[in-house]
């Protein structure tokens, strides 16, 4: 379901790409937990979403909470860590401080 999300955000269907993150982000909650990588990965997923969006602080909220989680199931030196949350989350404050 992740994947049909990222897609249907690439695609600019943006309403549909959350309603797809959503459900996808519930469902890994459910199914592994909300301290799962994989629920870490969904957060990150609707993070890109809200940055697409315009929604930047909401963005750098679900980053922070992605980026913690992951770092609690795959260490803070993960390669995936590091990809998907921490440098993505340093360029989003970097983005918003330049807006203000």
């Amino acid at each position: 379901m992740n994947a049909c999300g990222i897609t249907l955000r690439k695609q600019g269907r943006l309403d549909e790409a959350e309603a797809v993150l959503s459900r996808a982000i519930k469902a890994y909650e459910a199914s592994q937990g909300e301290d799962h990588a994989a629920t870490g990965i969904g957060l990150k997923a609707m993070a890109d979403l809200r940055v697409d969006q315009g929604r930047l602080a909401e963005a750098e909220q679900l980053m922070e909470r992605s980026l913690a989680i992951l770092e609690q199931a795959l260490g803070p030196e993960h390669p995936n860590t590091l990809a998907i949350a921490k440098r993505p989350l340093e360029e989003l404050r970097t983005r918003i401080a330049e807006t203000k």
